[in-house]
């Protein structure tokens, strides 16, 4: 998750712990010991969440006022969505999307949970009805609530957008849905077309399936000159962030149910302040490693270099050219020209 890999990162950062341009290189980059850049990543991390705590506190407002939180049947998960999708991804500070896609995110849970859970199929049908025509007449207490969250999320999501960009987008809104009724359990699927299969092979089957589909959508989402080359790269963004808070709830078990499991996550990402960094006032800065000490390179007169040319044609042939060279300080020659081919191979002997 960005948001709480850059905290690792100044907290690494805050101990010492040195970062090298690359495994052989004789250069510490400089800046990275300079306190008081740490220090300008250390409250940009707490502007950050400030904002989000700020946030929070709307989207648990708005969920009260509409009722979402009294449901008693519900599961509760409004800090684990807004968790999610701020967590996932760096938006601006001002961005509106992370609260449109936490409301959504909350209302989908708490539908889901009505329909498994509390509805009967009457009700059930009411509802899917109403939504369908979107007009709350027939409904009543669960149904009703729900409804009328779900209008005034709709309703706020457009008039953000008229305010924008002026285009009216209601109906719009209210006209995506679902084309088919329920969707049947991929395993079952499976199972009801390979009536020899157990289900075992089933299950296994299915995690095959979504992990092609995982990195066909990375691959969409982080490469150029595939098929949806003109989608928007914040689209893209949008659908990798997807894939990353479903990775984060569900790739080694159903966090997104248990009670706790996210709990340190969610404090270090919006509640817990960073340490004060320890390194500026106890800590003398370190000297950078000087670098390597540059051969005296002098040029020799002309020197004759032999050279084994491999190619198709003519794998044996060999042929005679001078080349200027350079001593470093040593008898060995070296030729001051090197050869690049993608066709052939050159080889250099003295």
């Amino acid at each position: 998750m960005d948001h709480l890999e850059h905290r690792e990162w100044i907290e690494s950062a805050n101990k010492g712990n040195p970062l090298w341009l690359g495994k052989s290189s004789y250069f510490r980059i400089p800046c990275l010991d300079d306190g008081e850049l740490i220090q300008l990543a250390k409250e940009n991390y707490e502007l950050r969440q400030k904002v989000y705590q700020k946030e929070l506190g709307e989207l648990i407002r708005w969920s009260k006022i509409c009722g979402l939180m009294d449901m008693g049947f519900a599961r509760e998960k409004t800090t684990y969505c807004y968790f999610a999708v701020a967590s996932a991804t760096s938006l601006p500070y001002d961005s509106y999307v992370r609260l449109i896609v936490a409301k959504s995110a909350v209302l989908v849970t708490i539908f889901d949970d009505y329909f498994d859970m509390v509805g009967s199929l009457d009700e059930l049908q009411i509802l899917a009805n109403a939504v369908k025509r979107w007009n709350i007449k027939g409904l009543k207490s669960h149904g009703k609530i729900l409804f009328d969250a779900l209008d005034s999320f709709v309703t706020e999501v457009a008039n953000k957008y008229f305010d924008q960009y002026g285009i009216d987008i209601v109906d719009n809104l209210q006209k995506i849905k679902e084309v088919k009724d329920g969707k049947i359990n991929s395993v079952h699927i499976y199972m009801k077309e390979n009536p020899e299969a157990n289900i075992e092979d089933a299950i296994h089957y299915v995690e095959n399936l979504l992990e092609e589909t995982k990195m066909k959508l990375l691959e969409l989402a982080l490469m150029d000159g595939n098929d949806v080359e003109d989608l928007p790269k914040p689209c893209k963004r949008l659908h990798l962030t997807a894939l990353k808070v479903f990775q984060m709830f569900f790739n080694s078990a159903n966090h997104f149910d248990s009670k706790d499991s996210l709990l340190n996550d969610i404090n270090k990402a919006i509640f817990i302040p960073l340490e004060p960094h320890t390194s500026l006032h106890h800590s003398e800065p370190q000297p950078l490693l000087p670098p390597p000490k540059k051969p005296r390179l002098v040029i020799n007169s002309y020197n004759k270099v032999s050279m084994k040319y491999h190619g198709p044609w003519k794998p044996n042939h060999r042929f005679h050219c001078t080349f200027p060279a350079i001593s470093t300080g040593s008898r060995r020659m070296v030729p001051l020209m090197k050869v690049y081919s993608s066709k052939f191979n050159f080889f250099v002997t003295h």
